[in-house]
């Protein structure tokens, strides 16, 4: 059982990034877990190395923690830290706006098609040290960015609570909680939560992968957490990673 009031920040009103310097306390030795937390980053970094854009009012912040050692799939971090995010931002809405959360696959939470978060899940191991899963976990509480390619929203904009400290708080609980539960149950009990919040099951979705795109309808993840796509009556297709749109959505 990971306790989250042992789980002590690094902070920084502005840095590089805070992954890179969570990386830089865990090559110094620093024992885990390892908590940055940052008021910018100068050069935040997102999935597949995209710029992460980073100005104050957010949440930034990287989470290390030692790799489960009988639960080798990364899913399972996935799921943990992506319904940490479902829950801490869900506590500060208002009441009538929660229901409107998703997950889009893999580990995006939106209001209604809009994104809220991003997530960056790295494994590192050094100098002969334990192996650590970096969590790097930024929410727009006080803004969105402007991005030419998706809806984004904030905290702030759906009058919901936009703290950073108080989202921070809410998140830290949130991931003590569902990485627990994964070192206790396995990926199961992750896979049905996150099934339960996901955006898009059963309707017709596209899949960019490296060298195609495939049009198809999704029909969830498999037990090892892997997207499922029906492409035809008989031909179903696992992806373990890729880019997806809803070619329906408004």
């Amino acid at each position: 059982m990971i306790d989250p009031d042992t789980i002590a920040a690094h902070r920084f009103t502005s840095i590089d990034s805070t992954s890179a310097e969570a990386a830089r306390l865990y090559e110094n030795g620093a024992p885990l877990p390892i908590v940055v937390l940052a008021g910018e980053q100068l050069k935040g970094r997102g999935r597949r190395g995209r710029y992460w854009v980073s100005k104050p009012g957010n949440l930034y912040s990287t989470f290390a923690f030692p790799e489960i050692s009988d639960r080798g799939d990364v899913a399972g971090y996935v799921f943990a830290s992506t319904l940490a995010v479902r829950d801490a931002v869900s506590s500060l809405l208002p009441d009538d706006r929660r229901s409107q959360i998703r997950i889009k696959w893999p580990n995006d939470v939106e209001y209604d098609g809009h994104k809220l978060s991003g997530i960056l899940l790295e494994r590192y191991q050094r100098h002969n040290r334990e192996p650590a899963i970096f969590i790097g976990c930024g929410i727009n509480c006080a803004h969105a960015p402007d991005l030419s390619d998706r809806a984004v929203t904030s905290l702030a904009a759906l009058n919901g609570n936009a703290d950073v400290e108080i989202c921070f708080a809410a998140l830290k609980q949130a991931l003590a909680h569902w990485l627990s539960v994964y070192a206790s149950d396995g990926l199961a009990p992750l896979r049905q939560a996150w099934l339960a919040s996901a955006r898009g099951l059963g309707e017709p979705i596209r899949v960019a992968l490296a060298t195609e795109t495939l049009d198809g309808v999704f029909e969830g993840l498999d037990e090892s957490g892997q997207l499922m796509v029906r492409l035809s009556p008989h031909d179903l297709r696992t992806i373990s990673a890729g880019d997806i749109f809803f070619p329906d959505a408004a």
